[in-house]
């Protein structure tokens, strides 16, 4: 399409250049020597007119498709910014998720563990789940003796709150039997957390 442009501008240059050639040699009287030397003239003058327009034109156009470069290579570079900024934002929700599963995770470990073993009248091992200064204030002799063996039937955690990731409140219901008829109770039960271990603290 460019070439064909081309090859007509040219066709028109030449024509133009020969009917000026032409008008003065017919109109002015100049000899055909000094007629083809005016048609060269023009030839030379609107070849070189023609030139000089198509590369100011072209500048114009690539100071065009720069401009536009650089808007786009702008636009680029922001978009790589926002979503770098959304990959950091989604790892400190991932991390922040994980950190609050394990938070909830950890004292309902211990809770299961605590309550499977007084459904099995394991006391020696609730015991374990005691904190440091629950066991300060009671032995394990006197912590078994506050319990009845094969009182309770069943267990189970209701609801876990955690106020921060030291500290969880959690809601059991104990299922037990009394007077031959099945019976259930709530009870709430607090946890802490020493390093990575999760306590129950005895509350009497």
């Amino acid at each position: 399409m460019l070439r064909l442009t081309a090859i007509f501008i040219a066709v028109c240059v030449a024509l133009i250049a020969a009917s000026l050639g032409a008008v003065v040699y017919l109109l002015l009287g100049l000899s055909a020597a000094e007629s083809a030397i005016v048609a060269l003239a023009a030839l030379a003058i609107l070849t070189i007119y023609n030139t000089v327009s198509s590369r100011v034109r072209d500048r114009s156009d690539v100071g065009d498709q720069i401009a536009d470069l650089s808007r786009g290579t702008a636009d680029l570079a922001r978009q790589v910014g926002e979503l770098g900024r959304k990959v950091v934002a989604f790892e400190n929700d991932a991390g922040n998720l994980e950190r609050r599963v394990k938070t909830a995770i950890g004292p309902l470990s211990s809770e299961m563990g605590e309550l499977g073993a007084l459904v099995k009248n394991d006391f020696a091992e609730a015991y374990r789940y005691l904190s440091p200064a629950s066991k300060q204030v009671v032995t394990e002799q006197a912590y078994a003796a506050g319990f009845r063996r094969n009182f309770w039937t069943g267990a189970k955690v209701t609801e876990a709150q955690c106020p921060n990731a030291e500290a969880c409140e959690v809601e059991v219901t104990i299922e037990y039997r009394h007077m031959g008829m099945g019976m259930k109770s709530p009870v709430l039960e607090k946890w802490i957390r020493d390093k990575s271990d999760w306590w129950f603290v005895l509350e009497r």
